[in-house]
């Protein structure tokens, strides 16, 4: 139950869509490499202009893959405000392993769900340090953007690390949701100890 003060503050709306699939193959480790989007599926595109509200504040990854789905969610009709590049909320990345198949990294293989979270890649970052930086970021921007609405585009590991934020999960227990290409999770803070978790890994 929130106190009087709490119940007055106005909430933030956070809408986070992961980008549309991007080109390269499968099973490999993408993070800050910047690949571009794999062609786009009209209907699908339309189908995310309809599920996401006009006149929102955008947010993006500065990485081509979200930087062109905005682009072609505008050029399908998406009434959208023009995007703020967001860095806070670049992909992880993985370092010496960028491009790299996981079947490839014999170390992947022996890790834990526990060592996934909160080791490093050779020239990388953890999982929780993402974790870390994501939740900063919200906590920075609900403190300035009281009763509106935020649309991120962004990486499957950012929105994890939103659903942990939250949640108040630790970064391990965030690995388990799956986050599909082109899916919205929407998350309302409305205050800072108070949040609803509205939708996950929906796809329009």
């Amino acid at each position: 139950m929130r106190d009087e003060d709490d119940a007055t503050m106005k909430p933030v709306t956070w809408i986070w869509l992961r980008h549309l699939r991007a080109a390269g193959p499968e099973g490999a480790f993408c993070g800050r490499a910047d690949p571009p989007l794999a062609p786009v599926d009209p209907a699908q595109l339309a189908r995310l202009v309809a599920a996401l509200p006009p006149g929102a504040t955008i947010l993006t990854s500065p990485l081509a893959r979200c930087c062109q789905t905005i682009a072609a969610l505008g050029a399908a009709g998406g009434a959208f405000a023009e995007a703020e590049d967001a860095p806070a909320f670049l992909e992880q990345s993985f370092g010496a392993w960028e491009g790299r198949r996981y079947a490839d990294i014999p170390e992947v293989s022996a890790w834990t769900i526990e060592d996934y979270a909160l080791k490093a890649p050779p020239g990388g970052e953890s999982f929780a340090a993402v974790c870390a930086r994501v939740a900063r970021a919200i906590d920075r921007r609900n403190v300035s953007a009281a009763d509106t609405t935020i649309v991120v585009c962004t990486h499957a590991g950012v929105v994890r690390a939103a659903l942990a934020h939250a949640l108040e999960l630790p970064p391990a227990k965030a690995l388990a949701f799956a986050v599909d290409c082109g899916s919205l999770t929407r998350i309302t803070c409305i205050s800072p100890d108070d949040r609803r978790i509205e939708q996950v890994n929906v796809r329009p």
